[in-house]
């Protein structure tokens, strides 16, 4: 029998080799292609200009798959367009099963449980984001995320859809799907996007789940370049309870 701190490290592990190989393998195909490309070029003269043209585009195509948004803002100068979200967050969410379980005007029901963090990575090609549960309860993979612009307030907004397993074999209902919009405020580096969220969760009971959430940023970047920042307080806390 595999214990959930187990499954969940195989989960994560899993999918992030998934991920990763599939980057390797287009990454490699294309630096083939291209070598193909030019050595074509090179042995038939008569083509040699249209075949460096497109070996070039492919080479500007997987160079821009990788440069990240924030650089090419830097560069540029147009933070506006080259959003920098790139870091670590702590993922906070008041769900709507909080106050379904207690009386209107209770206080609590109105208070943020933090549920786990995510890591957002930009680039030219598109937006990644990964997921972690805290304390091992269930399992959530970003499938789907994507930036658009808001066609009300013209501000851009990153979508994102989720799957989600919880780990405790005793839940009635243990997999959902989700999605959430978070707005990005203006200025450079947002220390907090909020949005809503909604779940799948015992639709067919008419128990969907649904809520705010929060990203409060804690560290700026990615990888080597990954700075530390202060935590923003936003009221008190409360921990995760099931069915958020």
């Amino acid at each position: 029998m595999v214990r959930p701190r187990q499954f969940r490290a195989r989960f994560e592990l899993t999918w992030r080799q998934r991920l990763s190989s599939a980057a390797r393998a287009v990454t490699t195909s294309l630096v083939v292609a291209l070598a193909i490309v030019l050595l074509f070029a090179e042995l038939q003269p008569e083509l040699g200009t249209t075949l460096k043209v497109l070996a070039v585009c492919a080479a500007l195509s997987l160079v821009a798959g990788r440069v990240r948004l924030p650089i090419l803002g830097r560069l540029l100068g147009l933070w506006q367009l080259a959003l920098d979200i790139d870091g670590d967050y702590l993922v906070e969410v008041r769900s709507n099963a909080v106050r379904a379980r207690r009386s209107s005007a209770d206080a609590e029901a109105r208070l943020y449980s933090k549920i786990g963090t995510a890591r957002i990575d930009t680039c030219v090609s598109g937006v990644r984001m990964q997921l972690m549960s805290r304390k091992g309860r269930k399992c959530s993979e970003a499938v789907v995320c994507t930036l658009r612009q808001d066609k009300t307030s013209n501000r851009p907004v990153l979508f994102y859809v989720f799957d989600s397993l919880v780990l405790d074999t005793t839940a009635v209902c243990r997999r959902h799907l989700g999605t959430a919009c978070l707005t990005i405020p203006p200025g450079h580096r947002p220390a907090v996007l909020e949005g809503t969220y909604w779940t799948d969760r015992d639709w067919e009971e008419g128990r969907n789940t649904a809520g705010r959430i929060r990203f409060h940023r804690v560290s700026v970047g990615t990888g080597s370049s990954r700075l530390r920042v202060p935590i923003l307080s936003h009221g008190r806390s409360r921990s995760p309870q099931e069915g958020e």
